[in-house]
């Protein structure tokens, strides 16, 4: 009975890995930074042939910061990619039409996703691509930790009993996310108003010093993308207090500027529930959220 349990173990095993090796894509490439924390997430090491060179060794900007040194890097260099010989190249909507249209007419097999800019969306283009990579059970445990982690979070918020705070996100760059970016959808669901969205701001745009005194938000967020000095937020940190002209801004009287890193701000990936629950930790004060990191 034992060598029966035995032999079948070894055939049931043999069998898994005959299935895991007859994946229809096994050399897939990413080109942009959201399809790297995708692609890591959903597949085995050994079918990434190559991550899009966006994602870089910076912890601010980059969930696989640490973790891009294992795959080649090859931006939207179509030679680089030819020569790489993938069977499937993951690309987003973005990209250049003339990268497109090479990859095309080099008979390489393409995936075009459309850029999410919400919660929704965001899980709609995982549950899509776990389908395509024949990973449906991994894309449906993303998705379920994802939901998960959110209503978690909107729980602490309503136990917490504080109110829905006004919010800006404020770049060095004088910039910020308005209606329609994923940096708004993620606000909206941790029950924050962008006041961005509020005078029509529409996705990523700069705004004025006077407009910010117009809006005068309760809580300005300002992402940090240098992790060994930020230097730049720094000196916009000390330029904003330091401003006569916005002295009466509620966030500046009550102190509540807050530096959060700025791959939570700028993320299209299954990482916007860290950044959720980064931004909520931080506007709440509801540390600890979760134990562990995704």
């Amino acid at each position: 009975m034992k060598k029966l349990i035995i032999l079948l173990a070894i055939i049931l095993s043999t069998f898994t890995f005959a299935i895991e090796k007859n994946y229809k894509y096994k050399k897939i490439i990413s080109m942009s930074m959201a399809s790297d924390e995708l692609l890591y997430a959903l597949v085995s090491k050994d079918r990434i042939l190559a991550l899009s060179g966006n994602s870089d060794k910076n912890e601010m900007r980059s969930a696989l910061w640490n973790k891009i040194n294992d795959f080649n890097q090859v931006k939207d260099n179509v030679e680089q990619i030819m020569a790489l010989e993938p069977d499937l190249v993951i690309v987003p909507n973005w990209i250049k039409k003339t990268v497109i249209s090479q990859l095309e007419d080099a008979g390489i097999n393409i995936y075009v996703y459309d850029t999410p800019s919400n919660f929704q969306e965001e899980k709609n283009l995982i549950k899509e691509l776990s389908c395509l990579l024949e990973v449906k059970n991994i894309g449906a445990r993303i998705i379920k930790d994802m939901d998960t982690r959110l209503l978690a979070i909107q729980q602490k918020i309503k136990k917490s009993g504080k109110p829905c705070p006004r919010v800006l996100e404020y770049s060095h760059y004088g910039s910020t996310n308005g209606k329609g970016s994923m940096f708004d959808d993620m606000l909206s669901n941790i029950y924050c108003k962008n006041v961005a969205n509020e005078i029509g701001v529409y996705r990523f745009a700069k705004i004025s010093k006077e407009l910010v005194i117009d809006l005068n938000p309760e809580i300005i967020l300002i992402p940090i993308w240098d992790s060994t000095s930020a230097k730049n937020c720094t000196q916009f940190f000390t330029f904003i207090k330091n401003d006569k002209s916005l002295a009466e801004v509620d966030a500046i009287k009550n102190n509540r500027i807050y530096a959060i890193p700025g791959k939570y701000v700028y993320m299209y990936s299954q990482y916007i529930i860290d950044g959720m629950e980064e931004i909520a930790n931080t506007i709440y004060n509801l540390n600890p959220i979760r134990d562990g990191s995704s």
